[in-house]
């Protein structure tokens, strides 16, 4: 053992070790922003073009409620039938019809509602035209008027 030491000492391993050893570090640092842009691309993004535009989802054929995007500022509009009213937890079932904009087919679905006062004077039955917007995991009614 004595004798490996004093020669790795007395040789050129040790300088050639680190001089190995800073290179690989080195092209280490440099490769991290290429494996960063390969897992960008796993994450739905293209190689090279940039992350796109964010677009909301279409509901999938196989689930009869659309998921949501993150939140968004885009306010999409429909007009319905008032199928259901919950007061205490500001949601509203509407069977609503197409909703072009988002790919929507007509379908019956549940939207939370920014305030109650939205929610006054509706009542099952009504034919309402509605504002929405995505909100988490949820669309939610910005304007809500009843049709006259």
């Amino acid at each position: 053992m004595k004798t490996l030491l004093n020669f790795i000492k007395s040789s050129q391993v040790l300088p050639i070790t680190v001089t190995v050893l800073a290179i690989f570090l080195l092209s280490m640092a440099l490769m991290a922003p290429l494996w960063a842009q390969g897992h960008d691309h796993h994450m739905g993004h293209s190689h090279g073009a940039g992350p796109s535009a964010p677009q909301p989802m279409a509901p999938q054929p196989s689930s009869p409620e659309p998921s949501a995007p993150p939140v968004s500022s885009l306010l999409y509009s429909g007009v319905g039938t008032v199928k259901a009213l919950d007061l205490n937890n500001l949601t509203v079932t509407l069977d609503h019809g197409p909703i072009p904009a988002l790919n929507w087919p007509a379908m019956v679905m549940d939207f939370q509602v920014e305030g109650a006062d939205l929610l006054e004077g509706l009542a099952v039955g009504d034919r309402v035209t509605f504002d929405f917007r995505a909100q988490r995991s949820t669309f939610l009614i910005i304007d809500l008027e009843k049709q006259r």
